[in-house]
């Protein structure tokens, strides 16, 4: 039976992968993945508060959503302009 440990680490890895794909994403350019890893990354968040998780357990302490949100919207606006 796997313990609290193993989901612990299992949802940090998960965490760490969905936040360096969405900076990939951001360099790339591609709105449609920073907004599916924003998606991802805000379930966990808010599962995160509504279960009392510390967010430094997931990895996610240091992590702005709101920074997704806005490289989506300032690619948006470059690619209105080119």
């Amino acid at each position: 039976m796997s313990s609290q440990i193993d989901y612990q680490l299992l949802l940090k890895t998960i965490v760490m992968t969905a936040k360096n794909a969405a900076q990939s994403a951001r360099e790339r350019r591609d709105e449609a993945m920073l907004f599916a890893y924003y998606d991802i990354l805000d379930a966990v968040k808010t599962q995160a508060d509504i279960m009392e998780v510390p967010l430094d357990k997931i990895g996610l302490q240091d992590f702005n959503l709101d920074d997704l949100v806005k490289a989506t919207v300032d690619i948006a606006k470059q690619k209105q302009v080119a």
